[in-house]
């Protein structure tokens, strides 16, 4: 009897471990799971998301889909629809009626992407354009 108690204990005890964690989602699949919410953006490391020139982008509303294609959808309600590809930290849009896109993804994890890309000005300026987007 006590030969069976300690093999059921040690038998237990050995398939503890054996429990397969579920595999973590790639990048493509973090991206693509929800529509995506401007929260927060930044200027220099400046944050500039409460300034009225600034609401367009903070109501902005971003949908990928697996497959290579995305909405965008602006505050002011302005829609863009295109192509993407995430690569080597860097995410490239390629919007159907303007010119090309590439962020440089910071953080992507469940519920949280933050990106950012340097924007010229028309003075010639360059300036750092970070966002923080969530889930919606």
């Amino acid at each position: 009897m006590l030969i069976l108690l300690l093999t059921i204990i040690a038998s237990a005890l050995s398939s503890c471990g054996d429990t397969e964690k579920d595999p973590e989602p790639s990048r493509e699949e973090l991206l693509t799971e929800r529509e995506w919410k401007v929260s927060r953006v930044y200027l220099n490391g400046q944050d500039v998301t409460s300034r009225p020139e600034m609401a367009s982008v903070r109501g902005t509303r971003a949908s990928y889909r697996m497959g290579g294609t995305y909405t965008e959808t602006s505050g002011s309600g302005a829609v863009t629809v295109g192509t993407w590809q995430l690569s080597a930290g860097t995410l490239t849009l390629r919007p159907v009626t303007t010119q090309e896109e590439s962020w440089r993804v910071e953080e992507l994890g469940k519920g949280r992407l933050t990106m950012s890309t340097t924007l010229v000005m028309q003075d010639g300026a360059s300036v750092l354009f970070r966002l923080e987007l969530v889930h919606v």
